[in-house]
Order: C-alpha cells, then structure tokens, then sequence
C-alpha cells in the first residue's frame, strides 16, 4: 500500500514520511507481568497510533515490537514533532510502577523522485530507531538519506 502511495507523490511532487515505532522493553513486559499483558500493550499500541494519525495514514506492525507509519506529505520536521508528542505520552497507564513502556522512533522521509523504495525507506528509520534504543530509548532520530560528508585532517 506504502508503495502506491510512493507512486501518487511522485506524481503529486510531494515528501512522504516512514516512522517506525519500537516499544522499548516489551520483552520485560512479557517476562514480568505474562503475555497477555504484552499483548493488551500491543492492542493498545495498535490503537492508539491509530488515533493519533489521518485516516489516509498507513499504520502496520511490522515486527514483534515495532510498527511502521506512513504519512503522506509530512516532512521529518513534522514527523519530529509527532515523535516527540508520542514519546512524551504516557500511553499505558494500567502498567504497574516501574514498568512504564516508552519508544525509540526512527523517522526517514522520502523526496518526490527519490529511487528509495519503501523497503529502504524502511531500514532507513529501522536503524535510526536502533541508535535511539542503543543510547537508552525514549526517543526519537530521522535518518537522512545521504550521510554528512566527512573530511579527513588537512595533510600536515
């Protein structure tokens, strides 16, 4: 579906934007209060995110822990601005004290002409969100799709 939408904004000359959400900490979740706990987060999750886009915005769950929004027409300033509210909300107050779920949020935007697919699109964000969950989760990072140069030192 993400790839139709790709093909409208080509022809609409318009961005489009992957968030990829990865609960952090689901596994204790499961570990502690059992899977059925897990899995009402999941559902939670599912909705919630549901509730939080336009209904012309895809939500998927894409892994164990992690679901993939597309958005047509947000740029990743936007879509920073989004991640930051969701990482701001408490979303799952029935949890118990010290099993407060957050998110690492992986955001890469999609330029009209641009030879990324949604497949790329989607290892873009998916490695942003790891460096988040790498640095202790709770956040948000957009992957740009062309690194900063680097530059060596000036020969001595």
């Amino acid at each position: 579906e993400a790839e139709r939408h790709i093909d409208r904004l080509d022809q609409d000359v318009s961005v489009g934007t992957l968030l990829l959400v990865d609960i952090d900490d689901l596994r204790r979740v499961n570990l502690t209060l059992g899977r059925a706990r897990g899995d009402r987060v999941l559902v939670q999750m599912a909705g919630q995110l549901r509730a939080s886009v336009r209904p012309s915005d895809i939500v998927a769950r894409v892994g164990a822990d992690e679901f993939a929004i597309w958005q047509d027409g947000m740029d990743h300033l936007t879509a920073a601005e989004r991640a930051e509210a969701l990482c701001s909300r408490r979303l799952f107050p029935d949890l118990p004290d010290g099993h407060g779920v957050t998110f690492s949020i992986g955001i890469a935007s999609r330029h009209p002409g641009s030879a990324q697919d949604v497949r790329t699109l989607l290892r873009r964000a998916h490695m942003a969100a790891r460096e988040v969950k790498a640095t202790g989760g709770g956040g948000w990072r957009v992957s740009h799709p062309h690194p900063t140069p680097r530059f060596s030192d000036p020969p001595s």
